[in-house]
């Protein structure tokens, strides 16, 4: 933060932040609208964006197949059960999981914090149904 957003406020047009959580990400904006008034430009000058991982199940039994799935990428936590699994995702990788009304209300929350696109990294390459389904059940209400 120290050096990135000061050269956002000179030179960039978008600021991507990578899994922040809300608050984190409203400070973080409200700092760069700082830099920016403070170069001479607006605070709508730069777009606010953020990566984030998404972890999607239309349904219980499904987040849980993908939850396992995952575990690949956390290895120490495959022995845990599926609802400390998720948990630990969001709040110690910060990742969008969940089923929809749960992923929705995650979006949500980023977007109050002033988060104007969102770029969701979909790992499992294979799953086009489950991210035919996230599309379905998710972007239309985002």
């Amino acid at each position: 933060m120290r050096r990135t957003l000061p050269l956002v406020a000179r030179y960039a047009d978008i600021w991507n932040a990578i899994a922040l959580e809300p608050d984190a990400f409203r400070e973080r904006t409200a700092a760069l609208d700082e830099l920016l008034q403070a170069a001479g430009r607006t605070p709508g000058a730069v777009r606010r964006t953020m990566m984030v991982l998404g972890i999607f199940g239309a349904d219980p039994a499904t987040l849980t197949e993908r939850v396992r799935w995952y575990s690949r990428f956390a290895p120490d936590w495959a022995g845990q059960a599926v609802d400390a699994q998720i948990e630990r995702w969001r709040k110690e990788r910060l990742a969008l999981i969940g089923t929809p009304a749960e992923v929705r209300e995650q979006i949500a929350a980023l977007g109050a914090a002033g988060v104007e696109e969102l770029m969701v990294q979909w790992l499992d390459m294979d799953d086009l149904a489950g991210l035919e389904a996230f599309a379905a059940a998710v972007l239309p209400a985002a």
